[in-house]
């Protein structure tokens, strides 16, 4: 079996991954970018409509993420390829490329994730939010997702208050999808265990990203029938 030696997500840590993993990360990243990057079109899409700041927050969201997880789409076709194409004519060892590629993916999803919290949080409170203390330079697996479950909680809490008032469909699929937005997070912190959360857990973040896509997509269609 094709074996390959890397440093995967920047970690101190080396970790032994056959080569053909890659194939199924850099389809589930491009997967996660494509849908991400979709979310935030009908999200900008319904601003452009509606002039609510909580859509052109959100499109700027998921377009944050879809760039971050296009950064991970790259840094799988480059380990896949890296012997035959790269090595030479590119000359970038695979850990110097996954190192930034993750640190990418790392700082911009941190920052979604801020501006995310931030769209969450209540007007009248936030005359008090002076500074929000997010360690953006955590490069570590571990602390990234605990510093975005840490975000995405307050998100999720927020998403619950608003299903509980309204108890509608459409507040339901937003507080699903930032519901499996965390668990992926969670997931993710299992991986040193098994490699099968990898495709659980971005399974599951496909999921949450189809369920807001889906709600935009309603948002949207209820708004044509409306003029």
């Amino acid at each position: 079996m094709d074996i390959s030696l890397i440093m995967v997500g920047a970690s101190p840590l080396e970790v032994l991954i056959p080569v053909w993993f890659y194939i199924f990360s850099g389809l589930a990243y491009f997967v996660a970018a494509a849908i991400s990057l979709a979310v935030s079109y009908f999200a900008l899409r319904i601003f452009k409509t509606s002039k609510s700041k909580k859509f052109m927050m959100l499109g700027l969201v998921f377009l944050l993420l879809g760039v971050s997880f296009l950064a991970l789409t790259l840094s799988s076709i480059y380990t896949y390829f890296y012997t035959p194409y790269f090595k030479e004519s590119v000359g970038i060892s695979l850990n110097v490329f996954n190192s930034k590629a993750f640190n990418f993916y790392y700082i911009t999803s941190l920052i979604s994730y801020l501006l995310l919290f931030i769209t969450y949080f209540p007007k009248e409170s936030r005359k008090k939010l002076y500074l929000l203390y997010v360690p953006l330079w955590f490069s570590g697996v571990d602390q990234f997702h605990i510093t975005s479950l840490f975000l995405l909680a307050f998100v999720v809490l927020r998403s619950l208050y608003n299903f509980y008032k309204s108890r509608s469909l459409n507040t339901f699929l937003v507080l699903l999808a930032f519901s499996l937005m965390a668990v992926f997070h969670t997931t993710m912190l299992l991986l040193p265990f098994d490699l099968t959360y990898f495709l659980v857990s971005h399974a599951l973040l496909a999921a949450g990203f189809v369920s807001l896509l889906a709600m935009l997509i309603r948002v949207n269609r209820s708004g044509k029938s409306k003029k």
